[in-house]
């Protein structure tokens, strides 16, 4: 909030946050899977192991998927 109130971008905006917040998690897949992982950003998926790509999105109940919420079904 303090970046839009002063019209300054702030010191940890999304272009850095976004990335560093996705490698974190990464580690916690490769961890998860006791593996080393490679990893296709562009493609949103793990290319070496299928296994750890089961925990890059999830099942959502009926009513509470994302969709749904933001309005946009």
């Amino acid at each position: 909030m303090v970046g839009v109130k002063a019209g300054k971008q702030p010191g940890c905006h999304f272009g850095y946050s976004g990335p560093f917040s996705e490698a974190y998690q990464l580690g916690n897949v490769a961890l998860r899977v006791g593996q080393r992982i490679e990893w296709d950003p562009l493609a949103f998926r793990v290319t070496n192991s299928r296994e750890a790509n089961q925990y890059l999105s999830r099942e959502y109940r009926k009513g509470w998927d994302l969709k749904a919420i933001a309005g946009s079904v």
